[in-house]
């Protein structure tokens, strides 16, 4: 999906990797891709590439189950559970 660029659009925006989540051999949670971007790649808590990638993952998310559609309040309430700061208890954005 990436070819020969993969490595620099990784090391660019570490979220694309949301792209194969559930696949054989690749991260399988929104937790484990944003655990990647932050801690190996030192992407801090209000970067716009961790929340785009957060709302990717919602939307993902809800289309895995099915859905070609989610509501306002089903996506806030998805991004809120992917944003809170694990440490602090208070969301990330």
């Amino acid at each position: 999906m990436l070819g020969s660029q993969a490595r620099e659009k990784v090391e660019t925006d570490p979220y694309r990797l949301i792209a194969f989540l559930n696949s054989p051999f690749a991260l399988k949670t929104w937790k484990e891709v944003d655990s990647v971007a932050r801690d190996i790649f030192a992407i801090p808590p209000h970067d716009p590439r961790r929340l785009h990638g957060a709302v990717m993952s919602a939307i993902r998310s809800h289309y895995d189950k099915r859905n070609t559609v989610i509501d306002r309040w089903t996506l806030l309430g998805k991004l809120r559970d992917r944003l809170e700061d694990e440490k602090t208890g208070r969301e990330g954005c």
